[in-house]
């Protein structure tokens, strides 16, 4: 008996087998490592190396209340939860059941007596259980995937976390430049403002031409409409900010920035070249490695259900016609039995569930490889542009000096009467547009380094390979 229980078993087992479909699985990205700086001298809380006291605070407060990143945390729970749900199927079901049923029977008929012609009232109290047997472990590839699903949703986490960060520091940097500019653009019209009294009175006594008036209104009028863009960036800017963190922190977030705090510069190593152990090592790259592993083990699952299915099932409790009987001991009644589920006539649906679930895979796949391929660029072209911009704006320091000297050599001049107000006043607009031009470079700088930043998952705090 025992051998033809074992037949039968492996001939279901069998068929199952040679029932499911072959998926073809694509390749991933291979990332190699070498000797170039690793994922370990990766920091992702970035900001917490930063030298700028504001800074800090503020992606601290926005990453406190952003919506979603409490959105990304609540994933992170539910998924959780996922986790228990798939524990919780490895386990007999145990259920209470109970009735009372009231009949009248026919004097005439099937019933015999002493049943027919009366009312017959019947009652049942039993404890019912069932326990399907995981042989092939599908309770087992279910928790595997809701596990791997868990790692991803926290992984989902950090990249928002990291663009959140990264998208608030930029924020702040413009708002460091406008603040710059306006200052700037306000001592350039008070300039204008002096010249363009001298060109009117040159024009008056007759040493000066109606053109050279004109041109310096238009170039009045330019700058009160830079002023005004000004004002709108500014404020749009501010609005930004106050979006990121869900406008609840509006008015910390502007006494923030409207501290006297002298802002720092933000300080970036940059390393001669990086490792793939780094990409493979950002968030969003892991993320889709996560899913993977999940979708595997979400076919293992899909797998088990072209073999035939064992259950065990009882049942123990009370069942009596007569009411008053029902809890005596009596009718007291068990029954135990096995259960055998064989996928005969749904093995084209459970075909089409596997298939789906095979392209699916290859789907996260290639959302991956998309990603390695993307970061890559991300990572070479950044480090490539922050190296160029790096040596750009040594040059263009320089220049400042140069010209810095050179306004302030006319300012002797003027003081000692060698030069006019007027000679004095135009190389002073001179010096202010090239402050600002000056600082508008910083101000791509640190846009740039920030880019790196997210294209590596934080900063890198350095090593044998890296500059400053």
């Amino acid at each position: 008996m025992k051998n033809i229980i074992f037949s039968f078993l492996l001939l279901f087992v069998t068929i199952g087998c040679s029932y499911i479909p072959k998926i073809d699985k694509n390749n991933k990205i291979s990332l190699t490592t070498s000797n170039q700086i690793s994922s370990d001298e990766i920091k992702p809380q970035w900001w917490e190396y930063s030298e700028d006291p504001i800074l800090k605070e503020l992606i601290t407060m926005i990453l406190q209340a952003n919506p979603d990143l409490k959105i990304a945390q609540y994933n992170i729970e539910k998924s959780i939860q996922a986790i228990d749900l798939a524990k919780s199927q490895d386990g007999p079901n145990i259920d209470i059941t109970g009735g009372i049923q009231r009949q009248h029977t026919p004097k005439f008929g099937t019933v015999p007596p002493p049943f027919n012609g009366k009312i017959i009232n019947s009652g049942s109290l039993n404890l019912q259980g069932s326990y399907t047997l995981d042989i092939f472990n599908k309770i087992g590839d279910l928790e595997k995937e809701a596990q791997y699903k868990s790692k991803a949703a926290t992984l989902s986490k950090e990249t928002i976390k990291l663009n959140i960060s990264i998208q608030t520091a930029k924020l702040y940097e413009y708002w460091k430049y406008l603040q710059f500019e306006k200052n700037n653009l306000d001592t350039q019209l008070q300039t204008l403002n002096s010249l363009y009294q001298i060109e009117k009175i040159k024009y008056k006594i007759g040493n000066g031409v109606q053109d050279d008036v004109f041109g310096v209104e238009n170039k009045i009028r330019t700058l009160e409409n830079l002023i005004s863009q000004n004002k709108i960036n500014s404020k749009t800017t501010l609005n930004s900010l106050t979006q990121l963190a869900g406008t609840i922190r509006d008015k910390e977030i502007i006494s923030l920035l409207n501290k006297n705090t002298t802002p720092q510069h933000l300080k970036v190593i940059i390393p001669n070249e990086v490792d793939s152990n780094i990409i493979i090592n950002r968030p969003d790259v892991s993320y889709y490695l996560m899913l993977i592993k999940a979708q595997e083990s979400h076919l293992d699952s899909l797998k088990t259900d072209f073999y035939p299915h064992f259950t065990i099932n009882g049942e123990y409790g009370f069942n009596a016609v007569n009411l008053n009987k029902v809890l005596h001991k009596g009718s007291l009644a068990g029954l135990i039995s096995g259960g055998l589920y064989l996928p005969i006539f749904h093995m084209e649906a459970i075909r089409s569930n596997y298939k789906i679930a095979g392209i699916d895979l290859n789907i996260i796949i290639e959302e991956y490889n998309k990603t390695v391929l993307n970061s890559y660029m991300n990572v070479n072209n950044h480090l490539y542009t922050v190296k160029t911009m790096s040596d750009m704006l040594k040059k263009a320091d320089q220049n400042l000096e140069n010209d810095r000297t050179t306004f302030t050599n006319n300012s002797k001049k003027y003081e000692i009467g060698n030069i006019s107000k007027y000679q004095y006043l135009s190389s002073q607009i001179v010096w202010l547009n090239s402050q600002l031009q000056n600082e508008q470079q910083h101000f791509n700088f640190k846009n740039e380094q920030l880019n790196f930043i997210n294209s590596i998952g934080g900063i890198y705090l350095g090593g044998n390979n890296g500059n400053k």
